[in-house]
């Protein structure tokens, strides 16, 4: 039955078995080569789908459970160390080994970037052999995107030889080094106990000379003005890693040097639905964005009317309606007993972090007396060694700002006060804004949701103005609802203006956060606006706004990536 279920895996014999509790229970060892049919298989175990039909067929013996805790740990170590790239991965693979010394892959989020590069770094290391030597250099915007790739490639090198996952990483820190901004100090690893220990190397970035040079999030490192390492950094090898959205959105192709280029454009992390709403935010891609995941659950957003006027009454707000989230995935998902690892909840920036962390931890730690939830950042969550599974008590939950997010994923993501107002022209804000939105929803492989005050003219106003219809998702409808076209319409009027302001702020970042918040704070909605009529509502396959509790007539909508005379047929009449 499992087999019939999905496609493309293998099933053995069952063994008798326990779970942790002492529940007896069956064990199968179900394995794939594919990627794409292992995610339609935690899709159908999480959405309670294989439950069913498992049931149905054994009534007369018994109702049948998946036990979704364990199942997710052995899938989520099977990602890491599942060996075979899909078709286009490898396809593509093969041609940045035929290219030259000096490369270039780019691709939209969720595309394997990162999994092409660890089969690439492996290749250029040759872990396996003794006679190999020479050290690579991983360039990123922070360490966090360092540990997570030499994880991660310690999982692949201990999965495909019989080394254990210490013996792989210690082997493999003896061979990589790391630079994180501002890309002044080399950094070493150690391991201690279970601990990754950050070792300062003491030696100019500009001396050594690599085997191979991996830079991670490249447009980031170009748009920030440190593009002049992509030729000072001495290395046989190199490899820069960019997202093709954001190097279209900021104007950045032509800052690159000339390397040979090779593009990914398969969605292989996120589902359907996630990239259907990805792609409203996306800006300037070249080639049709394809998916092989599952459909996946719809994304949820939690809007709530702004009804005070003080800056803590607000983040209170925020704390409450980000607790409903975890409540909400309490229902969905009641097998799941842990959230440990699997769920990221990302935050504008460093001031609005330092705000809500102490009392979220606070609303959650009440909210939910029978859990242990402990917040963590990126870098703290990623400075253990890896272990085959979670045994602790406590679970851990990823709260981090949107730019530490860059490069990592998790099976599910709650973007947290993202919104601002489209300012138009150009403004740089705007660019910022669409950029976070991106980055926040395609972190997630499974379901992203939004948690945002209702912001008047702002990015996510249109999610005022859907409806869920709750019919099965059909892939070739949720491309008609949705317009590829809609950010860069937005921000066509001075894009090449507010690009260079782009660029020119990285130092005053954080003052624009805490500029924009009390800007918006103070001012109070603007609804004076003359219209003939609201902005009809439409019914949509991809977002479930069902949580948000507004109340304001939307009269104009500054942004909206719903195409409402295309798709007129989906229109629903009734009343908000």
């Amino acid at each position: 039955m499992v087999e019939r279920s999905s496609e493309g895996i293998q099933v053995q014999a069952p063994v008798q078995s326990h779970l942790r509790d002492g529940t007896p229970s069956l064990m199968f060892q179900v394995t794939t080569e594919k990627v794409q049919v292992a995610q339609a298989l935690r899709n159908k175990v999480l959405s309670g789908a294989l439950d069913l039909a498992l049931s149905k067929e054994h009534s007369a013996f018994a109702q049948i459970h998946v036990d979704q805790s364990d199942f997710l740990e052995r899938y989520e170590k099977s990602l890491l160390t599942l060996s075979k790239l899909t078709d286009h991965q490898e396809q593509k693979l093969q041609n940045l080994k035929q290219l030259g010394e000096n490369l270039h892959l780019t691709a939209p989020a969720g595309c394997g970037k990162t999994f092409v590069a660890i089969q690439y770094a492996l290749d250029e290391l040759k872990l396996d052999d003794r006679n190999s030597s020479g050290q690579m250099l991983f360039v990123s915007l922070q360490i966090s995107l360092g540990l997570y790739f030499v994880r991660w490639l310690a999982v692949r090198h201990s999965t495909l030889t019989e080394l254990s996952i210490h013996e792989a990483m210690n082997l493999i820190m003896k061979r990589i080094v790391l630079l994180q901004k501002p890309y002044e100090d080399l950094v070493t690893l150690r391991i201690e106990g279970n601990k990754i220990v950050q070792n300062t190397k003491g030696e100019n970035v500009h001396t050594p000379d690599f085997l191979l040079a991996v830079f991670d999030e490249c447009h980031e490192l170009v748009r920030e003005g440190f593009g002049h390492l992509l030729d000072q950094i001495n290395a046989k090898k190199k490899l820069l890693l960019s997202d093709q959205s954001q190097c279209s959105a900021l104007n950045l192709d032509e800052k690159y040097p000339e390397y040979a280029r090779e593009s990914l454009s398969e969605v292989v992390r996120s589902t359907e639905r996630l990239v259907r709403a990805a792609s409203a935010f996306q800006i300037g891609e070249t080639q049709e964005v394809s998916s092989i995941g599952p459909d996946g659950p719809a994304l949820k957003s939690f809007i709530f009317e702004r009804t005070h006027n003080s800056k803590e009454e607000e983040m209170n707000m925020y704390c409450q309606y980000t607790k409903k989230t975890l409540s909400h995935l309490a229902k969905v998902y009641p097998g799941l007993r842990s959230l440990h690892g699997r769920l990221a909840m990302l935050v504008p920036g460093q001031h609005f972090l330092d705000k809500i962390k102490d009392s979220l931890q606070e609303q959650l730690e009440v909210g939910f007396r029978h859990r242990r939830f402990r917040l963590v950042s990126f870098e703290e969550s990623l400075s253990f060694v890896p272990t085959k599974f979670f045994e602790g008590q406590e679970e851990l939950i990823l709260l981090d700002t949107i730019d530490n997010a860059r490069g990592h994923e998790h099976l599910m993501v709650v973007c947290i006060g993202l919104d601002e107002e489209v300012q138009g022209k150009g403004a740089e804000v705007d660019l910022m804004t669409r950029a976070k939105l991106y980055v926040g929803i395609t972190r997630a492989q499974h379901l992203a949701m939004v948690v945002n005050k209702y912001v008047t003219g702002g990015w996510l106003e249109f999610l005022a103005t859907l409806q869920f219809k709750k019919e099965e998702y059909r892939s070739e409808v949720g491309k008609e609802e949705f317009r590829n076209d809609a950010a860069a319409q937005a921000l066509r009027v001075g894009k090449d203006a507010a690009a260079q302001a782009l660029r020119d702020d990285a130092a005053n970042a954080a003052a624009l956060e805490i500029r924009q918040e009390d800007d918006q704070l103070d001012a109070a909605p603007d609804l004076q606006q003359e219209a003939p009529e609201e902005v009809e509502m439409s019914s949509n396959s991809v977002w479930d706004p069902s949580e948000n509790e507004i109340e304001s007539k939307i009269y104009q909508l500054k942004f909206d990536p719903i195409d409402r005379v295309k798709a007129g047929w989906s229109r629903c009449d009734f009343n908000r």
